[in-house]
C-alpha cells in the first residue's frame, strides 16, 4: 500500500470534521458520595451477564488487567489495590496473584456474587500510601475448596488456608494461560503433596480441575492423583484425573482404604486433538450419590450413573500420597505428565455445572469476561497529584449531522502559556508534555489521548483526544490538566477505536520509521528513486512533501491483514498539490483493491 500526505484508513466508519472553542476558567468540584476511606482513585468494573450461565456465590473472580492508571497511582507492590461491592464501600474479598509495577499489568481474584445473565459491577480501588502490607486473604476461596494453586512459585504454594503446599520435583514454573504456569517433561518430573494431609479425606463429593497444555496427546498421562498409598496403585486412588491414549479425559475414584472399589469413567468422545493448545478439564466425583462426571471446557463430555461404590463417604483416614503431573505415589508407578499444568483446583463439594461454564469463560478469555474497565474517579472530582485544570468547549453547531458521534478523534491544537514548561515560565512539569492528560466533564474520568506533538518553550501543544460521545445537539464539555511531577508518557493507540484500520500523522522524519498510530501497528517507509520524501510544515503538525518525478511514496506493509478491507470503507487525507498531472494523482492505493486520488481527466485543468 503506498500513502500521500497525512493519510488514513479506516473502515466502517464515516467521520465529519468540528471544530474547536477554548475558554479559559476554573471550577472546583465537591468529594463523590459512597468512597472507601483512604483512596484517592478508583475504576468501576463491569462483568459481561451473557457470559454467565445460572448463579454462583462466593465466586472467586479473575481481574487480568494492564492499566496505565494502575501504573501511575498504585503502590509498587499493588498491596493499596483492593476490591468493593457495586456500592462502593462494602469490601470484596480478594488475592493478589501478582502485579507488574513496570506495566500495570493485574493478576487479582475477587470474591463475588454472579446472577444469570446479569451484568455485575464492582469498584477497584488504590492510591492508599497507608497501606503497606497484602490485603489478600484466603477466605477469597470459600471453605469448600480444599487446595488451590496458581503455579506462581518453584514450590507452588496453597492458596486457601489449608496450607497443602507442593514439592517440585523436576518441574518448573514458565508462563501459563494464568500468570505462571509448571513445566513437566513427560519423563520424571512431577509435583508431590505433603503426607497425611486431610485433603478429601471423609468427604461424600468432590470436584478437581487444571488448565492442561499437553505436549504428547498420544501417551497415557496422569494429571493430578491422591491416594491412600496402597501398593496395588491401580485400585488404591481416593480421586485421579488422567488423560487416556486415546485423546480422551478420565476420572476415577474409590472410597475404602482396604478395598478394590475403584470406579472410573472416560469422555465418550475424542476431544484432545491437539498439542500445544490448552484445555480446562474438570471431574466431579459423586460418593454419596453414585455419579462421576467429566467436563472439558466447561462442558459436560461423559458421566455415569449407579456407580457402585462400597460406601458413601471416603474413608476417614488421611491420604499418604499424592501428585500432580504424575502417578499418585509419587511419580514412581510412572505415566509422567509431558506439557504444561495451570491452575489446579480440589473442592469438597460438588460444584455446578453452571459454576464450573463460569469458570472457564472467565479463565479462558478475562479480557472480554470483563466488558468494561471505566474511567478513573478521583475521590474529590479534581486528579490528585494535578496543580491545574481548564475546561475545554467544543460547540455543538460544529458538529456537523443528525446524530452524535460515538469515541470521535478529537484534534485539540492551541498555544497557551501555562503550558508552557515550568523552566520556560508555564506550569506543564514534563518538557515532554507528558502531564497534560484529559477528562470528562466529570473532572475525574480520563479519556484515551495521542500526544502528537509538544513545545516546552512556546507552549504550542496538539492532541488527538477520543471523545466518548461528540454531542451534536449540546455542547460538550471535557477538561485538560496539567502539572503533575513524576508522569509517564500517557499517550495510547486506544485513541483510535477498532474501525481505524491505520492512521499516520507524518511526523516522523521520513528516512526512519513512519509510524501508524494505531494498534495494527502498519508502520510505513520511504520509497524513492532519487532523492528523500521533506517533512515540513502541514496542515496539522507537520507533512511529507513528494517529488513526483522521483516516484516517491511510503509503504505499508500489512501485519494481520488489516488494510484488507472488503467493505464499507472510509479513506482520507489533507493534500496540498503543487502541480497536476494529465491523468491521475494518486494519494492511498491499495493494489487491485481501492485507492483514492485526484482524476485530472474528466475536469478543465487549472491554469
Amino acid at each position: 500500500m503506498t500513502a500521500r500526505h497525512q493519510p488514513r484508513v479506516f473502515s466502517n466508519l464515516d467521520l465529519k470534521t468540528s471544530l474547536w472553542i477554548f475558554s479559559i476558567f476554573l471550577i472546583a468540584q465537591q468529594g463523590q458520595a459512597q468512597w472507601l476511606d483512604g483512596y484517592e482513585y478508583r475504576k468501576q468494573l463491569t462483568v459481561d451477564g451473557a457470559d454467565i450461565s445460572g448463579s454462583v456465590t462466593n465466586f472467586p473472580l479473575l481481574v487480568s488487567i494492564t492499566d496505565a492508571e494502575l501504573l501511575q497511582y498504585a503502590a509498587a507492590t499493588g498491596y493499596d489495590i483492593v476490591f468493593t461491592d457495586d456500592d462502593g464501600t462494602t469490601r470484596l474479598n480478594h488475592e493478589l496473584q501478582s502485579y507488574n509495577s513496570g506495566s500495570g499489568e493485574l493478576l487479582a481474584w475477587v470474591q463475588v456474587s454472579l446472577s444469570a445473565a446479569t451484568d455485575k459491577e464492582i469498584f477497584m480501588y488504590f492510591g492508599n500510601p497507608s497501606i503497606t502490607a497484602d490485603q489478600s486473604t484466603t477466605a477469597t476461596w470459600d471453605a469448600n475448596f480444599e487446595a488451590v494453586y496458581h503455579m506462581e512459585e518453584a514450590n507452588p504454594l496453597d492458596a486457601t488456608n489449608k496450607d497443602y503446599d507442593l514439592t517440585a520435583n523436576g518441574a518448573f514454573p514458565v508462563a501459563g494461560n494464568v500468570g505462571l504456569a509448571m513445566q513437566f517433561d513427560g519423563a520424571d518430573d512431577f509435583l508431590s503433596f505433603p503426607d497425611n494431609t486431610d485433603i478429601i479425606r471423609n468427604v461424600g463429593q468432590t470436584t478437581v480441575s487444571a488448565w492442561i497444555r499437553p505436549d504428547d496427546i498420544v501417551s497415557e498421562q496422569v494429571i493430578l492423583g491422591i491416594s491412600i498409598g496402597s501398593p496395588t496403585i491401580t485400585q488404591q486412588s481416593r480421586v485421579t484425573i488422567q488423560f487416556r491414549n486415546t485423546q480422551r479425559m478420565f476420572i476415577g475414584g474409590r472410597t475404602q482404604d482396604a478395598t478394590t472399589d475403584f470406579q472410573s469413567v472416560e469422555e465418550s468422545s475424542v476431544s484432545i486433538t491437539a498439542a500445544g493448545q490448552w484445555y480446562y478439564f474438570t471431574g466431579v466425583v459423586d460418593y454419596a450419590n453414585d455419579e462421576l462426571k467429566i467436563f472439558l471446557n466447561g462442558i459436560e463430555v461423559g458421566s455415569q450413573t449407579g456407580v457402585p461404590w462400597a460406601q458413601a463417604l471416603t474413608d476417614d483416614t488421611p491420604p499418604r500420597n499424592g501428585a500432580i503431573g504424575a502417578e499418585d505415589n509419587f511419580g514412581a508407578g510412572g505415566r509422567h505428565f509431558d506439557g504444561l499444568i495451570d491452575e489446579v483446583r480440589i473442592s469438597r463439594t460438588l460444584r455446578s455445572p453452571d459454576w464450573i461454564s463460569i469458570t472457564y469463560n472467565n479463565l479462558n478469555d478475562p479480557a472480554t469476561f470483563i466488558k468494561e474497565v471505566a474511567g478513573l474517579e478521583d475521590v474529590d472530582g479534581f486528579l490528585n497529584g494535578y496543580t491545574t485544570r481548564k475546561p475545554i468547549t467544543i460547540d455543538a453547531s460544529d458538529v456537523y449531522g443528525a446524530e452524535d458521534l460515538i469515541n470521535f478523534p478529537f484534534l485539540i491544537s492551541l498555544t497557551d502559556n501555562d503550558l508552557r514548561s515550568t523552566g520556560n515560565g508555564g506550569k506543564v512539569e514534563s518538557t515532554s508534555g507528558h502531564d497534560i492528560v484529559f477528562t470528562s466533564s466529570t473532572g475525574v474520568q480520563l479519556l484515551n489521548h495521542e500526544l502528537q506533538s509538544y513545545d516546552p518553550a512556546s507552549g504550542e501543544y496538539a492532541a488527538w483526544v477520543q471523545i466518548p460521545t461528540l454531542d451534536y445537539n449540546d455542547n460538550t464539555e471535557i477538561y485538560v490538566y496539567y502539572g503533575r511531577t513524576g508522569a509517564v508518557n500517557p499517550s495510547t493507540a486506544s485513541t483510535w477505536d477498532g474501525d481505524y484500520a491505520g492512521v499516520w500523522h507524518f511526523e516522523e522524519d521520513p528516512t526512519g520509521t513512519i509510524l501508524d498510530a494505531t494498534s495494527n501497528d502498519h508502520d510505513g517507509t520511504q520509497v524513492t528513486t532519487s532523492g528523500n520524501i521533506v517533512r515540513q510544515p502541514g496542515k496539522i503538525g507537520n507533512g511529507y512533501d513528494f517529488e513526483n518525478a522521483n516516484e516517491q511514496k511510503i509503504t505499508i506493509p500489512e501485519n494481520n491483514n488489516a488494510l484488507d478491507i472488503t467493505n464499507d470503507m472510509t479513506l482520507s487525507a489533507w493534500i496540498r498539490p503543487e502541480s497536476l498531472d494529465a491523468g491521475f494523482d494518486g494519494i492511498i492505493d491499495k493494489l487491485n483493491s481501492y485507492n483514492l486520488f485526484i482524476d485530472n481527466t474528466a475536469f478543465p485543468r487549472p491554469v
